[in-house]
């Protein structure tokens, strides 16, 4: 899902905005940059709300290993994947995964040179869950799956 819809706007969104965006004086660039940021982080905020009897915070973990895909290339994505999944079981829960990966993709995307831009997106992304359920007081709990028994 996030390696799709991250191709999508990447791809489509430019074209889109360089056909219809000719006001003097303003970088399509910036603007396009700026959308894809905004669209980006809307998309990590949707996957991460949930409202079952309240409102849950669930860490959109594969969703933002696989935009970093897109944003920062799949090299500095592949081995950040690696990486992070091979210290997990020394992190205690599912924000200090995301926080300590948005740093190392972070550090991996400025080494293969990537480009400030998208290394901050990048960065931003990860750190965002985190960031809010911090602000909310609310945790971000893990995924469980509930089974039912049925009694016949």
């Amino acid at each position: 899902r996030a390696l799709a819809g991250g191709f999508a706007v990447s791809i489509s969104l430019p074209v889109l905005l360089t056909e219809t965006i000719s006001v003097p004086g303003v970088s399509v660039a910036n603007v396009i940059f700026l959308t894809q940021a905004v669209i980006l982080m809307a998309a990590v905020l949707i996957q991460m709300l949930r409202v079952e009897s309240q409102l849950v915070l669930y860490p959109p973990v594969f969703f933002v290993l696989g935009l970093a895909f897109v944003l920062v290339g799949w090299k500095a994505a592949l081995l950040g994947f690696m990486a992070i999944w091979a210290i997990n079981v020394a992190l205690p829960n599912p924000a200090s995964f995301l926080a300590v990966y948005g740093v190392g993709i972070s550090i991996l995307s400025i080494f293969f040179g990537n480009g400030m831009k998208p290394t901050l997106v990048m960065a931003a992304l990860a750190i965002m869950p985190p960031a809010v359920a911090i602000l909310s007081r609310k945790r971000l709990v893990q995924f469980r799956k509930k089974t039912k028994i049925v009694s016949r």
